[in-house]
C-alpha cells in the first residue's frame, strides 16, 4: 500500500504522507495548511526577495513563497521528508529553489535527526533535533 497521496491544493500540487496527522490531514481536508501564515509571508515578499527557509518540511510554505520570490534556499534535516520536499518542488516546476538535506544552526557540524518511525503521532512537521539520542546523522 502506498503511504503517499497527491493533492491539488490552494498553492499547487502537493505530495504528502497519508499518515501525517497534522499537515497531511490539513492538505487532505482543506486543500491548504496554515493559510494565515502563508498570507502573511506573501505580503512580505517581492519578486526580488531572497528567502532562507529552515525546516521546510514538505514545502507547504516553500511552494507559495517560491512562486513570489526571486530565490529560495530550502533546508530540511529529515531525509524522507526532504525527498518529499524535492518532489513537491519538481511537481510545481520551481527552478528558483535550491535544496539541502541539512539542519541549520549557529555552528558547522552534525546532529542526529530522528528516524521517521520514531516520530510521535506521525507529526513529521513537529520534530525536534534537541536531545535526540538515535537517528540519522545530518550536517549542520
Amino acid at each position: 500500500m502506498n503511504r503517499y497521496l497527491i493533492e491539488e491544493t490552494r498553492h499547487g500540487t502537493m505530495l504528502y504522507d497519508a499518515d501525517d496527522m497534522f499537515i497531511g490531514k490539513a492538505l487532505e481536508n482543506y486543500g491548504e495548511y496554515s493559510w494565515t501564515e502563508a498570507q502573511l509571508m506573501d505580503g512580505l515578499l517581492t519578486p526580488e526577495s531572497v528567502v532562507v527557509e529552515g525546516g521546510c518540511h514538505i514545502g507547504t510554505f516553500t511552494i507559495p513563497m517560491a512562486k513570489k520570490c526571486a530565490l529560495l534556499y530550502a533546508f530540511e534535516p529529515q531525509r524522507i521528508v526532504f525527498q518529499n520536499l524535492c518532489a513537491n518542488i519538481a511537481l510545481n516546476g520551481l527552478r528558483n529553489v535550491h535544496t539541502w538535506h541539512a539542519a541549520l544552526g549557529a555552528e558547522l557540524g552534525a546532529t542526529l535527526c530522528p528516524f521517521p518511525e520514531e516520530v510521535e503521532n506521525a507529526n513529521t512537521g513537529g520534530v525536534t533535533l534537541r536531545g535526540v539520542t538515535k537517528g540519522e546523522t545530518v550536517p549542520v
